[in-house]
C-alpha cells in the first residue's frame, strides 16, 4: 500500500465510527423495546420469531462493534505512522490534508505559506510516510 492509499484510510474515519456508534445505540433501543414487550406480557403469536429477532439484533450489534474496532485499529496505525515523522510541519500538512479534508489552498491560508510551498512539503511528507511504511514491513 502506498502512502496516499494508507492516508486515504483516514477519510472520515471519525464520522464512520460515530455512525456505527449510532447504529449500536439503535440496536440497543430495539432490544429494550422487545424486552418491554416481553415484560408487559405482550407476546407475538410466535415467540420463536421474537427470539430470532433478538439473536439477529445481537449479531448485528456484534458486527458493528467489530467494525468500530477495525476503524480504531486503522486510526491507531495512522497516528503511529504520523508520530514517527520528525518534521512537525509535515505532520500538520498531512493531518490537515488527509484527516481534516482541507484543500491545498485552505492549508496554505491556514499556515500562511504559498500554495506551491505547501504542495512541495506535502509531497515530501508523503515520501516520508512511504519510507516509514516500508520500514514497518
Amino acid at each position: 500500500m502506498d502512502a496516499k492509499e494508507f492516508l486515504k484510510q483516514a477519510y472520515r474515519i471519525d464520522d464512520k465510527i460515530y455512525i456505527l456508534e449510532m447504529e449500536i445505540s439503535e440496536c440497543k433501543n430495539l432490544l429494550n423495546k422487545i424486552s418491554n414487550l416481553e415484560s408487559n406480557n405482550i407476546h407475538n403469536s410466535d415467540e420463536i420469531d421474537q427470539n430470532n429477532i433478538i439473536i439477529k439484533i445481537k449479531e448485528c450489534e456484534k458486527d458493528l462493534i467489530n467494525n468500530i474496532s477495525k476503524l480504531i485499529d486503522i486510526k491507531e496505525n495512522l497516528n503511529k505512522v504520523l508520530g514517527k515523522i520528525n518534521n512537525e510541519n509535515y505532520k500538520v500538512i498531512l493531518k490537515l490534508r488527509h484527516i481534516n479534508y482541507k484543500s491545498f489552498v485552505q492549508i496554505s491560508e491556514i499556515l500562511h505559506e504559498p500554495y506551491k510551498t505547501v504542495y512541495q512539503k506535502h509531497k515530501r511528507a508523503l515520501k516520508k510516510v512511504s519510507e516509514i511504511l516500508e520500514s514497518m514491513e
